[in-house]
């Protein structure tokens, strides 16, 4: 059984459409309210640990594979630590 062919575009519009009607009240949207998770507590150590340990991962890819790119980027940009210090040099 062959499925039908999509229209992702009149999807998107009909979702923005929605969205507008929303705004101005007209109708109603079910929403979630979703609370933030705390960062994980990352030192640049540990960072160079899992880094050798990925050594065949791109750099820039290793804080999503330790699921804390938000918490590295809020030490690389403390002021606290140069970009150097999280790579090992």
């Amino acid at each position: 059984m062959a499925m039908a062919k999509r229209n992702l575009f009149d999807e998107l519009m009909e979702g923005v459409a929605a969205m507008k009607g929303h705004r101005a009240g007209k109708i109603t949207l079910r929403s979630y309210k979703v609370e933030p998770r705390e960062l994980p507590e990352v030192k640049p150590k540990m960072i160079k640990q899992v880094r050798a340990r990925l050594h065949s991962v791109a750099r820039s890819q290793v804080p999503g594979h330790i699921r804390a790119a938000g918490a590295i980027g809020k030490i690389a940009n403390s002021g606290r630590s140069g970009a150097s210090t999280l790579h090992g040099r």
